[in-house]
């Protein structure tokens, strides 16, 4: 019998050099596998692989570059986590890569770790002080915090301190860097667009232009794919510069360059942002929202031609200031307000939807978030309050999450929770725009008469209308005379206020000729054929060197002078009634020259003059007509008589 034996056999396996240069090259041919199969892959599977080919290579620095990234393309905190360590390797393997660096500040920046973030962008400075990131980075860090503390105060009990001094400091080394970045690079867009906010913020609105035309100019010269990929992490679009130019422009008080900078921008972007700046979905009431919501394409561009018509403060110039603003607002809301990686657009924001429709605040205050102790002795955060002041009403946010994103404040108490203030206001005042021009606007009192026309398809309209000379700008004034330059317009319009007949003139006018009644106002006259049927009307006036403007709108039904039965026109009260001779041309009506009352108010002991016209009186057989007229004059109601209260219970 032969004994077995058992004898144990044990294999040592060492790997040397080439074993470690064959999982190199193991590594390295997996990583360029998996990244070509990148698009292909789900994301799981592709950090999946990456993970693998840092197993295999612990030293392969690019492998644990792209598996950083692949861990923050997860948007998720446990993503953001698992990427740190991953992207710290890469760069303690490569520590002078400017992209691992950059990765790490973009990482930083999305985890809120601002001060990393700018850590990390200082030395991408120092290694490559030719590139203009970092410079456009930390510049958008100094102008956050400009915005921040620009307009907050800090109350203690025997003191308020504002921090002022800090946000003039952030904004001189903002537009510093911003400076810098253009310099280095003038196809940082995105550099280009965020200092010309900063010059809005600071009311530079010329400088604010230049930066945007500039930046136009050189984008338009260039081709679109090299336009847009220089830095696809910093992308700005050639019409977000261009409504930014439109911004700066409606500020200048340039319509037609704001015109023309908006349109521009229209025809860039997709259809459906193009849609947003003509919706009403923005600016009407709770109850018309419904209707406007349920109508068809056709339908709603219908109500938008006449509700942006109906609101164009002055027909006279080329441009709907109203959309202008309403325009300008939308860009600022989405340059402020706007959280871009969180694909939430300013306009959509609480503040957003209150700065369209109401416009900039009179003032806006913030206070800063502190401790404070409830009634039971438990420590709160009292987070920190945005207070937006339009003089009759006040708007009210808070930063509850302390990321800066600013929504309206919550409160038990109605009259202070920011919501229930927006949707009360927005019921009695949907949207508000003051167009003033130069100033104060001009008066326009007036009386609408109508007549027979010579063309029987047609009735005379005249207006009459007046100006005060004492709040006229003098261009030149002599002993007896002071003289005032003004263009004035005439606009007859359908029921969506689009012009049907349109006239313009300018007038030279003199303070102490003929057609200035004593109480010192400059009278005006229309006299337009215009067809019959109901239409809207905007009588309007500017001074040509103030740019100050008088408007004065209404409905009106014109009648039909063309029947062949008696009747009778309008009746012109007078103040002042002469044979008709030519100093008084613009006032002839017939054989008399004409001075209307405007206010239709006359004294005891002072003339009245009534001027009409009768149409197709019968004829007897000498030719001549017999008629008789009756006059009833009576005293206005004193406010508070029986017969005043009467009169409006009726």
């Amino acid at each position: 019998m032969i004994p077995l034996l058992t004898i144990p056999l044990f294999f040592v396996f060492s790997f040397g050099k080439g074993d470690s240069l064959d999982r190199e090259l193991q590594a390295q041919q997996l990583l360029r596998a998996t990244l070509s199969a990148r698009d292909s892959l789900a994301l799981p599977e592709f950090i999946k692989q990456l993970e693998q080919v840092t197993h295999l290579d612990k030293k392969n620095a690019d492998a644990f570059h792209e598996l950083g990234l692949a861990y923050t393309r997860l948007e998720t905190v446990w993503g953001r986590e698992r990427a740190l360590p991953a992207l710290e390797r890469a760069l303690r393997l490569q520590p002078r890569n400017v992209a691992f660096h950059y990765s790490l500040a973009e990482l930083h920046r999305k985890s809120s770790f601002g001060g990393a973030a700018a850590g990390e962008f200082k030395k991408i400075m120092r290694l490559d002080p030719s590139d203009p990131r970092p410079y456009y980075h930390l510049a958008l860090f100094q102008e956050e915090d400009m915005l921040h503390y620009r307009e907050m105060v800090s109350l203690h009990e025997n003191a308020t301190i504002f921090f002022t001094e800090f946000a003039e400091e952030d904004f001189r080394e903002a537009e510093e860097l911003y400076r810098t970045a253009i310099a280095l690079d003038p196809t940082l867009f995105a550099a280009s667009y965020r200092l010309a906010g900063l010059y809005y913020e600071a009311q530079r609105f010329q400088e604010m232009a230049e930066v945007l035309q500039a930046a136009i100019n050189l984008y338009s010269s260039r081709p679109t794919a090299a336009a847009q990929n220089a830095y696809p992490l910093l992308q700005t679009t050639l019409f977000d510069l261009q409504l930014l130019l439109g911004l700066a422009h409606t500020r200048l008080q340039q319509p037609e360059a704001a015109q023309h900078a908006f349109t521009n921008a229209f025809a860039e972007m997709p259809k459906e942002d193009r849609q947003l700046f003509f919706s009403l979905a923005t600016v009407l009431s709770p109850d018309e929202l419904p209707v406007y919501l349920a109508a068809d394409e056709a339908a709603r561009q219908l109500d938008e031609q006449r509700y942006w018509n109906a609101r164009d403060p002055l027909f006279m110039t080329a441009a709907n200031e109203r959309m202008l603003e309403h325009f300008s607002r939308i860009a600022y809301a989405n340059l402020r307000f706007g959280f871009p990686e969180k694909k939430i657009a300013g306009w959509k924001t609480d503040r957003g939807q209150t700065l369209i429709r109401f416009g900039f605040p009179k003032g806006r205050v913030r206070t800063r978030a502190d401790l404070g102790t409830t009634p039971t002795g438990h420590v709160t955060l009292n987070a920190s309050k945005e207070v937006w002041e339009y003089g009759d009403f006040r708007m009210l946010y808070e930063d509850r999450f302390l990321n800066r994103n600013y929504a309206f404040a919550w409160s038990l108490d109605p009259n202070s929770d920011g919501k229930n203030i927006f949707e009360r206001q927005i019921r009695s005042t949907p949207e508000r725009f003051e167009f003033l021009p130069g100033g104060k606007r001009l008066q326009l009192p007036h009386v609408i008469a109508q007549f027979r026309a010579p063309q029987s398809d047609s009735t005379l309209l005249e207006i009459y209308y007046g100006l005060d000379a004492h709040e006229l700008e003098e261009v030149r004034s002599t002993d007896a005379q002071k003289h005032f330059q003004l263009e004035r317009g005439f606009f007859l319009c359908d029921q969506n206020w689009q012009p049907l007949l349109a006239r313009r003139e300018r007038r030279d006018l003199a303070f102490g000729e003929n057609g200035v009644n004593k109480s010192g106002v400059l009278l005006e006259r229309w006299v337009v054929p215009a067809p019959v049927g109901e239409f809207n009307l905007s009588l309007e006036t500017v001074e040509r060197n103030s740019g100050r403007s008088g408007v004065e709108r209404e409905t009106i039904t014109i009648e039909s002078f063309a029947g062949e039965h008696l009747q009778m026109s309008s009746v012109i009260l007078a103040a002042q009634v002469a044979a008709a001779h030519d100093d008084l041309i613009l006032y002839k009506k017939g054989e008399v020259n004409i001075i209307p009352s405007l206010q239709r108010k006359f004294g005891a002991d002072s003339s009245l003059y009534v001027y009409y016209e009768i149409y197709n009186l019968a004829r007897g057989q000498n030719g001549q007509t017999s008629f008789r007229v009756e006059n009833t004059i009576t005293p206005i109601a004193a406010p508070g008589s029986d017969l005043s209260i009467a009169l409006n219970a009726i």
